[in-house]
């Protein structure tokens, strides 16, 4: 819940964790964004991701990537490591929006409901990790 005076109402902490824990049993898309564009993104689904990389396409089970034909080893697909900053950092309010303190800045906004609607991760040079509901 996103309340006019969020920080007067609810904990940022409390909204935080209720963020993640709605979150992750849910479908997630995770995009790169490089200088304002986008790089790549996943669809992330349990163990499942469909990731697409300019035009490659390919589909993760696990630690196994599926493209153009052939299968490689990659680290699995983990939405409790991608939502992670959402309950290891100290957590404020600014505005409508949560400040997850810590480096790499990272901030959150959650819906009325209180599910996450945004988690943005600011990552080296001008790139952002972006998590949102799938």
């Amino acid at each position: 819940m996103v309340p006019s005076e969020p920080a007067a109402v609810i904990d940022p902490g409390v909204a935080a964790r209720k963020a993640r824990d709605l979150a992750i049993g849910s479908p997630l898309v995770v995009t790169l964004v490089v200088d304002g564009q986008e790089a790549a993104r996943a669809r992330v689904e349990g163990a499942r991701a469909e990731v697409a990389v300019g035009r490659l396409r390919g589909v993760q089970e696990g630690r196994r990537l599926d493209a153009l034909g052939a299968s490689v080893e990659v680290a699995a697909a983990d939405p409790q490591r991608l939502l992670a900053p959402l309950i290891e950092r100290q957590v404020r309010w600014e505005g409508r929006r949560l400040v997850l303190e810590g480096t790499p800045a990272a901030r959150a906004w959650v819906d009325e409901d209180g599910r996450l609607a945004r988690l943005e991760v600011d990552l080296a040079l001008g790139s952002q990790l972006v998590v949102t509901p799938g």
